[in-house]
């Protein structure tokens, strides 16, 4: 085990040092990335949260702007049979940054080696906003009542099928050659009322969430 990880902290090593002399700037990318849509909500609303895949290819201009496009399939989302969307966003990369350092306090070897090899990577930032334009086929049921007797709407229901976000986030690169792993947290405010809350109790009745956020983990190929 020791061995393996020395080899792949030299082989680390090699493609820091390789990266540092080739400046070579890549301006196509495509990837794919996975993670979850979650409302939002202060503490008195129901939660609201689905699965989200996305593939995704980006046009870099100017050596450190861009535009990223793609589609995403959002499932496990109450009141949705199919939920598209398309993303509209503008890019700003940051430098890589290739400086070798180790953070917080380490307690084991494996702990160690884990942040040596984080250290080890390149690393860049990216900043990115624009809109999200999808589509949603709804899934709307009707749950049986407490009492057993009536059928009621109750939960999340899709109230119209076209959708609009605004959005805005920062991406996280660990590059390794061409290939990125990535970590992409954003937010997306809601421009069309999609979604509303329905209770047979009358508790949270008519609740639209409007603010999400989205939380990702991928992998890109840069060309």
């Amino acid at each position: 085990m020791k061995s393996l990880f020395t080899l792949l902290l030299i082989a680390l090593f090699v493609n820091s040092y390789a990266q540092e002399k080739n400046q070579q700037m890549f301006f196509h990318e495509i990837g794919f990335d996975y993670g979850i849509m979650a409302s939002l909500n202060s503490a008195e609303h129901e939660n609201y949260l689905g699965n989200k895949y996305t593939l995704h290819t980006t046009n870099y201009y100017l050596e450190n702007f861009g535009f990223r496009t793609g589609i995403s399939y959002i499932n496990d989302l109450e009141g949705t049979s199919k939920f598209f969307e398309v993303p509209l966003h503008f890019v700003y990369r940051t430098k890589v940054n290739r400086d070798f350092y180790i953070g917080g306090t380490v307690e084991t070897i494996e702990e160690l080696l884990f942040k040596l090899v984080l250290g080890l990577m390149p690393r860049q930032g990216e900043f990115y906003g624009g809109i999200n334009l999808g589509y949603i086929e709804p899934g709307n049921y009707m749950r049986l009542a407490p009492n057993g007797v009536d059928w009621i709407k109750e939960g999340f229901h899709t109230e119209r099928r076209f959708v609009t976000t605004l959005d805005a986030g920062l991406r996280l690169n660990y590059k390794i050659w061409r290939f990125n792993i990535i970590g992409v947290p954003y937010v997306s405010y809601l421009l069309t009322e999609n979604f509303k809350y329905y209770s047979e109790s009358g508790f949270d009745q008519g609740y639209k969430p409007k603010w999400f956020m989205n939380a990702t983990v991928g992998l890109s190929f840069q060309f």
